[in-house]
């Protein structure tokens, strides 16, 4: 799909859209507050001579290369009740970026064209763009929704060190470690796919981490010589952390990012505890 596509889609923008899709239905049964999904939410967008951050409730969903094709990103795990922003971020005055929030029902093709629109988003002179949309109040209450605000010093300074000690835990193959850190990622997975527990996932990393780790082909750099920053996101509750080409800190250092084993970004802390919750 090519920017002309998303043109016409513009058609249909507004700063504030309440939709009347039903993305989630309650269950029958009584007393069961959990919920089905009857839709899929996804981002799609395109930049043209500029490269662009998308941005869900401030949360990093994609980044776009200037003058592909249009991307297309699975983002239900980052929707929340009520109020959802979509922001398109430019990395600089040139070119034009648009990306829209479009609903697929369960099983269709995803194919950047279909879909029902709920709404589009474009930038103006290379500057930061957002709209809200309201998806009414029948979403799962993500993990990173509970976790602590972290935008004061001390807790930068946890997050740089939390980062560099899981780096070495991914070095030297510390299973232990790496599974508990992914205990917030595997609830939300299992919120949005229920018929395979948390607890399931947990023991599924248990099994094939040694495996992935533990294999020669994957070359890691040395902590100390690598550049990297704890970007604030999620409206303050998470880092993302990334080194200086834009690529994770948590990779194996192979130049070609297919040939690469690349972990998680986003950290947050809770109970104490600094975990991955994307």
């Amino acid at each position: 799909m090519k920017t002309e596509n998303l043109s016409f889609y513009s058609l249909f923008s507004v700063f504030l859209i309440t939709i009347s899709i039903a993305a989630f239905s309650n269950q029958t049964s009584a007393g069961d507050d959990t919920v089905k999904i009857v839709q899929q939410i996804y981002a799609e967008g395109e930049a043209t001579g500029v490269n662009a951050e998308i941005r869900l409730n401030d949360i990093p969903i994609a980044q776009l290369v200037e003058n592909e094709d249009v991307k297309s990103f699975h983002v239900e795990i980052n929707l929340v009740s009520g109020n959802n922003t979509l922001t398109i971020i430019p990395a600089d005055k040139s070119g034009s970026v648009a990306a829209r929030l479009v609903a697929y029902n369960l099983y269709d093709f995803v194919d950047g064209v279909g879909g029902d629109t709920v709404l589009v988003v474009r930038t103006k002179n290379g500057e930061t763009s957002s709209i809200t949309v309201d998806l009414g109040s029948e979403r799962p209450k993500w993990s990173w929704q509970s976790a602590d605000i972290v935008t004061d010093k001390t807790s930068h300074q946890e997050a740089l060190s939390f980062a560099k000690s899981f780096y070495r835990a991914l070095q030297q193959g510390d299973t232990q470690k790496i599974a508990a850190a992914l205990k917030p990622v595997h609830v939300d997975h299992a919120l949005l796919t229920p018929s395979f527990s948390a607890e399931a996932r947990d023991k599924e990393s248990a099994d094939y981490l040694p495996g992935i780790i533990s294999d020669e082909i994957w070359q890691w750099d040395d902590i100390k010589d690598i550049v990297f920053r704890a970007i604030p996101v999620a409206n303050g509750r998470l880092y993302d952390i990334r080194r200086e080409d834009g690529s994770t800190l948590f990779r194996t250092r192979q130049k070609d990012r297919f040939e690469r084993y690349t972990f998680y970004s986003m950290i947050g802390r809770k109970d104490g505890q600094w975990r991955f919750y994307r």
